[in-house]
């Protein structure tokens, strides 16, 4: 590993991996503020004769990747928590109760569309899109989704991306941090793969591996956390000296949770 030198606090975003103990990888993004861990293996940390390794491979579709069961667990956790399309800057994500058939157009097709278009994929019970256009056309979709009573819930679509690793692209957890307050948030788990593979099945060499198992191993599995605060687990750097970190099992989280610019 490479040596790494950590000031007080960390100002700039931050990417890093975890393992659980079920041998899941997940990638995690401080953005300003999150936790982080002081023995993370960081995207380029790892060195070989060749130079820096980045285990980032790039970014998945979220409608084309995600898991249903994680589809659900968003649901069930934010139903009822709408934003207001004016902020949603890229675009927003959707989870739906249903798919009327003025809505069958949009289900996501392998031969490429407009990304004006809303693209929409069933998972589960819930159908899932993900409207990437801006102005008139997007504010008659989110008008259309809510007038027929089919959003669970609605948010800014950057907050929910996938994330790849290894030669062949393939899919991890992701986690995400929303603030950048200076608050040290719990993480929120955006991204849950439909398709996931152990540490040993990553397309990745046996020194990245070797790497990954000498960095931060969680207690329980990814699945189960879709709230993770790793100061809890693990001795971390902040933002600043000064920033305490908000464990889920609070008050304060609960109030975080609540507000329409908090993690939804």
């Amino acid at each position: 590993m490479a040596e790494k030198d950590y000031p007080a606090g960390h100002s700039t975003d931050s990417s890093w991996y975890a393992i659980d103990e079920c041998g899941h990888v997940a990638a995690c993004f401080t953005s300003e503020s999150g936790a982080l861990p002081e023995n993370a293996v960081e995207i380029g940390s790892y060195e070989e004769e060749e130079g820096s390794i980045a285990f980032w491979n790039g970014e998945c579709h979220v409608v084309e990747t995600i898991s249903s069961e994680h589809v659900g667990l968003l649901a069930k956790t934010f139903s009822g928590a709408h934003r207001d399309p004016k902020y949603g800057v890229e675009g927003l994500f959707y989870i739906l109760t249903g798919l009327p058939g003025e809505l069958r157009p949009f289900l996501l097709r392998k031969e490429g569309r407009p990304t004006a278009d809303p693209i929409i994929r069933m998972a589960g019970k819930h159908a899932i899109a993900v409207d990437f256009g801006l102005g008139a056309p997007a504010l008659a979709f989110y008008e259309k989704v809510h007038a027929l009573g089919l959003c669970v819930a609605c948010t800014s679509a950057y907050h929910l991306s996938g994330s790849r690793v290894g030669k062949k692209g393939d899919p991890v957890f992701s986690y995400g941090h929303p603030s950048a307050n200076g608050a040290a948030w719990p993480y929120f788990l955006q991204y849950a793969p439909q398709r996931v593979k152990t540490l040993e099945g990553l397309s990745i060499s046996k020194e990245e591996r070797k790497a990954l198992r000498k960095g931060i191993v969680i207690p329980g599995c990814f699945r189960d956390k879709i709230f993770w605060q790793p100061a809890d687990d693990f001795e971390c750097t902040f933002y600043s000296d000064d920033t305490k970190p908000i464990s889920v099992d609070t008050e304060d989280f609960k109030g975080i949770l609540r507000s329409p610019f908090g993690y939804w």
